[in-house]
């Protein structure tokens, strides 16, 4: 669970360039929303929004 967010100089917030649904599998926030779905809805949500590459350290692969 995320219970705060802290901007600073050094670590400034970042904004989001694309769409939640399709970046959810890179993001720790996404990483955990994904997790409270079941195993059938997480396939769906896949099959809906394909995880895409989005830095050399994406992991796009299913490990179900």
């Amino acid at each position: 669970m995320v219970t705060d967010i802290v901007d600073s100089p050094r670590t400034p917030r970042v904004d989001t360039w694309a769409d939640f649904r399709e970046t959810a599998h890179a993001t720790a926030i996404g990483k955990c929303l994904l997790s409270g779905l079941s195993r059938d809805e997480r396939l769906d949500h896949f099959d809906r929004y394909p995880p895409a590459d989005l830095t050399p350290r994406t992991i796009t692969g299913s490990t179900t």
